[in-house]
């Protein structure tokens, strides 16, 4: 997964303090990458450093990304780690705006599981995968998908997506139950 494969995204500002002045007042998802350049992961290559959300219901793109400037780096561990990435390559940030906060956790853990896909793990700056349950039961209905032959899914890649639906579709039923 590549930066160029995240759709509905702004175009890639330098990350700065000034790109935080100018990044919206709205929930939604953001994600950084390197300048001009890609780098190994344990498969394939990726440009992609780091893919974030505004979690909290009055979050927006903005306050996420204060949280990431270097001024920050001696409180928050994120910030810290891009201190440090900005040492050896420019970092640049995108974002994409959604409607709800819930909107946006759902985007960052779609983009966090295809990235794991294409690469058997998180990009370098992210530490924790959101809901991270969501992707063993993804495997394992993947896996069964597979196995009956009877869902019209012909390769892994297939029964892979189709195992994502059922999973979002069983995790907005618990979600709504619970509200």
């Amino acid at each position: 997964m590549k930066s160029s494969d995240l759709p509905g995204f702004s175009g890639w500002q330098k990350w700065s303090a000034e790109v935080v002045l100018k990044a919206p007042s709205h929930p939604g998802v953001y994600a950084f990458r390197l300048a001009g350049g890609v780098f190994g992961r344990f498969r394939g290559e990726s440009d992609l450093v780091y893919i974030g959300c505004t979690e909290s219901p009055d979050g927006t793109i903005a306050r996420r990304l204060s949280d990431h400037l270097p001024s920050r780096a001696e409180v928050l561990d994120t910030a810290r780690r891009f201190r440090d990435a900005q040492k050896f390559a420019e970092l640049e940030v995108a974002w994409k705006t959604l409607g709800t906060s819930d909107q946006a956790i759902n985007e960052e853990a779609s983009l966090l599981r295809n990235y794991i896909w294409d690469h058997l793990e998180l990009p370098p700056v992210n530490r924790s995968e959101p809901l991270g349950d969501t992707r063993v039961a993804i495997e394992s209905v993947a896996d069964f998908i597979l196995s009956e032959k009877r869902f019209g899914c012909d390769s892994y890649e297939d029964a892979r997506r189709l195992a994502e639906k059922v999973v979002e579709h069983l995790a907005q039923d618990q979600r709504r139950e619970k509200a």
